[in-house]
């Protein structure tokens, strides 16, 4: 790693630590929201440097999340890369965004990325956080775009969606210990209640709270309203269960990458908190495997860290992991 290529990583990785207190545009990034391709739903921000080249293009794909693209965490992050000199798309996905499964969701992402390969600097990379890690793999192995794409960066991802529903089920059977997996616990409730109203006691009441405090759920909500919440509609102890039963699998199967990576051509680095309590930490190496099998020659790395929590990147600086951490993320600038 040049130096030149470890200082510019480094500051961007300490500007991505630095969260800002509120969501204000940096004065170096020029901020186009909602620009939409032609028969396409799915709508996208465009950030761009002002004073700094641009040296490529970077989709930075966001997780479940009722923000979607607008999510305060990804924008900051697409500030930071804007800053770098990357011109970053940021999509709004119609599924994840309304926390529902839609594989018209990749067809849509595949767009994106054929319209972007076609109107921003070259080289294009992909940036996903979470399940949008996963979508971000389907996406670069589509055929249609395959060649286009030269570098995946995953945070999170998981490889098989019904083998994370299956565990979904079976680790909320255990009680959770820490405060983190009592907050994902509540929020994987959340999300099969809003997938199916069924499950609640009065769905046309509930329905509107349960969308509602999904929104604010990582903003603008307490640890004690979530409590008094979980308590009055989401205390059922099959809930999670039920949920998974009520799911399709066919659409889980058709979102999974598991089976799906055969055609992918970019350079790929898999990042996965060790300690996920989201996606389990397995499905990293098990991603790793199947890229390995079906493109031996593939420029890959994987990287199991506690530099984060999930898909936080809020303290990227450890002592004796960050190198590891700075050589993955350095597709990110061309190498």
């Amino acid at each position: 790693m040049k130096i030149s290529d470890f200082i510019r990583v480094t500051t961007l990785l300490r500007r991505i630590s630095n969260q800002p207190k509120t969501d204000k545009p940096h004065r170096d990034v020029e901020e186009n929201p909602s620009l939409s391709i032609d028969g396409v739903e799915t709508s996208f921000d465009l950030y761009t440097p002002k004073r700094t080249r641009i040296r490529g293009t970077i989709l930075a794909l966001h997780g479940v999340t009722g923000q979607a693209g607008r999510d305060h965490r990804l924008k900051h992050f697409a500030r930071c890369l804007a800053r770098s000199g990357a011109a970053v798309v940021v999509p709004s996905l119609a599924g994840l965004g309304a926390f529902q499964w839609r594989p018209s969701d990749i067809e849509d992402l595949v767009a994106i990325i054929d319209h972007s390969t076609q109107h921003h600097p070259q080289p294009f990379g992909l940036f996903g956080f979470s399940y949008g890690g996963s979508y971000s793999l389907l996406a670069a192995a589509d055929p249609r775009v395959a060649e286009k794409v030269r570098f995946v960066v995953s945070i999170g991802a998981y490889h098989d969606f019904n083998d994370v529903s299956a565990w979904y089920v079976e680790t909320d059977a255990k009680p959770a210990i820490t405060e983190q997996e009592l907050d994902d616990s509540l929020y994987l409730r959340l999300v099969l209640a809003a997938q199916h109203p069924e499950l609640l006691q009065n769905p046309d009441e509930e329905s509107p709270q349960v969308i509602d405090l999904l929104h604010r759920y990582c903003t603008a909500s307490s640890p004690a309203e979530k409590k008094r919440f979980y308590e009055a509609h989401l205390s059922d102890p099959d809930l999670v269960r039920k949920g998974h039963e009520l799911t399709d699998k066919t659409i889980l199967e058709a979102l999974s990458p598991a089976g799906k990576l055969s055609s992918i051509r970019a350079a790929v680095r898999i990042i996965h908190d060790k300690a996920d309590t989201v996606v389990p930490a397995s499905h990293a190496p098990r991603l790793e495997e199947e890229l390995q099998k079906v493109s031996p020659s593939i420029n890959l790395e994987m990287l199991v860290t506690s530099l984060l929590s999930h898909v936080d990147l809020g303290d990227l600086f450890k002592f004796g992991e960050v190198r590891r951490l700075l050589s993955a993320m350095m597709p990110i600038f061309g190498r």
